[in-house]
């Protein structure tokens, strides 16, 4: 049944953020659903900005918090980013080009992909970071956290999990999150002075405690 109240707001999420309908509202048991944000509507908390483009892929958690990543003009200049929350209580958490927690001053969130919400409000995804302009100065990341505290949790040419000291990430692939927070992650990890050097793994865990589960290493 949750399941199904969850596909529902999905759905009528989606439909009013499309437009299709001014203002979409079901009711479902324990659920009252409203259009959370359209297209030239105000962006909540940054004045004078609108926002200009919604993505088709809202998530929603086990208190009805909505995350979407959305364009938006500030009257200057165009912005965009992942928003989080009810409405009217749209908070802006993950903005392109700011600075991403846990990793040297001046590497910026770039692109944000394949994120997950779990039911807590506990956010994983893999962003692309860097510093310039050009997609091959930049590298790949993993954050996870709340929406307010977002932490690094994996990074390209960083220690791998679990393994011996020198080896390195250098393929984060799509995370994924459970009901109790831990995540899992595919990836390809190099390990020196090994006869094959890179091998694909499986690392799982609390994110703070990341584990190898599975890999091609051998013996």
């Amino acid at each position: 049944m949750r399941t199904q109240i969850y596909l529902r707001n999905v759905l009528a999420l989606v439909l009013g953020m499309l437009g299709w309908n001014q203002a979409v509202r079901a009711e479902v048991p324990g659920f009252i659903v409203e259009r959370v944000a359209r297209t030239g509507e105000p962006v909540p908390g940054i004045e004078g900005a609108t926002f200009t483009w919604l993505d088709d892929q809202p998530l929603i958690d086990g208190e009805g918090n909505v995350l979407f990543l959305a364009a938006f003009n500030d009257g200057t200049k165009d912005r965009g980013g992942y928003f989080y929350g009810q409405p009217g209580e749209l908070e802006l958490v993950i903005e392109y080009h700011d600075q991403a927690p846990g990793l040297e001053e001046g590497v910026l969130f770039q692109v944000a992909q394949f994120i997950n919400l779990a039911p807590d409000g506990t956010i994983t995804f893999r962003a692309d970071v860097g510093s310039g302009d050009s997609p091959s100065d930049w590298f790949r990341a993993l954050f996870t956290g709340p929406p307010d505290g977002l932490t690094l949790t994996m990074y390209e040419d960083g220690p791998a999990h679990g393994l011996p000291k020198g080896a390195t990430t250098f393929g984060i692939h799509d995370p994924d999150i459970n009901a109790t927070g831990e995540i899992a992650t595919f990836g390809t990890i190099f390990v020196p002075d090994h006869p094959n050097g890179s091998y694909q793994a499986i690392t799982a865990g609390p994110p703070d405690d990341l584990q190898i589960v599975a890999h091609g290493f051998g013996e």
